[in-house]
């Protein structure tokens, strides 16, 4: 059995919040509306699903595939009017008593099977409209009387003299304030569609893989928080917020009615109620109307880390373990000629924000030469083992430091992991002037890759042996 899936164009008013993927991919709850979909028609019995698609195939063809990893296999068509787009059936070689659904990809709700002896229903709103919801079963008889040029408004009357099946709830991704809604009928637990993934920590509260919550944050239910997403202190998520893969909340924010899409750094205190958020992007449905933020301490995207960022992290973790004992050792004796009391580290976490290290180091960096390398070098590597450092990066700064720079130097400071070797170490010594340091580290900024990082260490400790 087949079915048949419409994807209409994105509307203008989700353009900041795509960008480059269509709306029928937008995250609905824990997993893309169109996954939805899929899923809720493979469990119906569908095997084969024809996709009519003109908005953006590429981004759809790359996430479907050919249906393998559901179990059913997936064609993709492409039509040029968006707006007319049923003449593909025609081209779908439907057999003379073959039997179909009809749908779109931008909305949903659950179908059953006709029986064999029944009239084949169209689906309809349970309201005082009654309108057409854009699903229906059809007869191959049926799809020959569909024009090419018929619009949803036309295909809509041609289903007047189907059995009508009414429905309570559809799920929409046609607008804004409908994706918002959709988000709190499935949140509410009001359409039996969806599929949560993660872990219900409490009722309503749902936790994905390697969250991390500060202290005092609140969840009210119902909240989803996406897979690698960190929540600051003091946060106030809730009622009806889901939060994407991959996000970073600064402490003090507050969410309500409100959807962060993956990838997204939300910066400390901001409010987001009635909204929707993506990178820089923010749209209100209250007033209708969407934003760009330009400032990335408000809103931004956070930055990925290539295979090759991580396999030299690694590297440096495992080199930092290796020194492990030899680093102890050599703390225990930096703590006993310097005596230092614990002291506060703020290093940027490499997506555009921050976060404190505790440490009994100081914030000064000692001489240079073997003094760097014994006092600073190896009492570090207890916290480039543990993930707190990198072999190599930006220099660790006190609190005070940071916010005595401009705003364009911190930019350019939280945008980068902290490390034990900096460029303004190897570049410039301790000697350093403030404008030395912002250039060596705007440089490392911009160019930082693994290679370059080994480029670093290397020349760091050619100078080493030299001296």
């Amino acid at each position: 059995m087949r079915a048949v899936l419409f994807a209409p164009e994105t509307p203008d008013a989700f353009s900041g919040s795509c960008r480059s993927q269509p709306s029928i991919l937008l995250l609905t709850l824990d997993r893309p509306f169109l996954q939805h979909i899929i899923e809720s028609l493979a469990e119906l019995g569908i095997h084969r699903i024809e996709l009519v698609v003109s908005d953006r195939p590429d981004a759809v063809e790359q996430f479907v595939g050919d249906g393998t990893r559901w179990g059913i296999e997936i064609g993709l068509h492409l039509v040029r009017d968006p707006h007319r787009p049923y003449g593909a059936l025609r081209r779908l070689g439907l057999g003379s008593d073959e039997v179909f659904l009809l749908g779109h990809a931008d909305r949903a709700h659950r179908c059953t099977l006709p029986a064999p002896e029944e009239e084949l229903p169209s689906y309809h709103l349970d309201d005082e409209k009654q309108s057409w919801t854009g699903w229906a079963w059809l007869s191959a008889n049926d799809a020959a009387q569909i024009k090419g040029s018929f619009d949803f408004e036309a295909l809509a009357s041609l289903l007047d003299d189907h059995r009508m099946e009414t429905v309570s709830t559809l799920l929409s991704v046609q607008t804004p304030a409908a994706y918002l809604a959709a988000q709190r009928s499935l949140l509410d637990g009001h359409c039996s569609m969806a599929l949560r993934s993660g872990r219900e920590l409490e009722a309503g509260v749902w936790l994905s893989r390697n969250v991390t919550l500060g202290r005092d944050v609140i969840l009210t239910a119902p909240v989803f928080i996406g897979p690698d997403t960190r929540i600051g202190a003091g946060a106030r998520i809730g009622p009806h917020v889901v939060i994407g893969e991959g996000c970073v909340i600064e402490g003090g924010t507050q969410f309500e009615d409100a959807v962060v899409l993956g990838g997204t750094f939300v910066g400390e205190g901001l409010e987001l109620r009635n909204a929707i958020a993506r990178h820089t992007h923010i749209y209100n449905v209250e007033i209708g109307d969407g934003s760009e933020i330009t400032d990335p301490f408000i809103l931004s995207a956070v930055r990925g880390t290539s295979s090759k960022q991580r396999l030299s992290r690694l590297a440096g973790r495992m080199l930092g373990l290796a020194l492990l004992a030899p680093g102890l050792s050599a703390a225990a004796l930096a703590r006993w000629r310097k005596r230092t009391e614990n002291t506060v580290w703020k290093v940027g976490n490499g997506r555009g924000g921050s976060k404190e290290l505790h440490t009994w180091l100081g914030s000064a960096q000692p001489s240079s030469g073997m003094a760097h390398f014994f006092e600073h070098v190896l009492p570090s590597m207890p916290l480039v083992a543990a993930g707190g450092l990198d072999l190599v990066g930006l220099d660790p700064r006190s609190p005070e430091e940071v916010e005595q720079m401009s705003p364009e130097w911190k930019e350019v400071y939280l945008s980068r992991r902290p490390g034990v070797i900096s460029e303004a170490q190897v570049q410039f010594g301790d000697s350093a002037s403030d404008p030395e340091r912002f250039a060596a580290e705007a440089y490392y900024a911009a160019c930082a890759t693994s290679a370059h990082d080994f480029r670093l260490l290397g020349r760091y400790l050619r100078r080493l042996v030299k001296r």
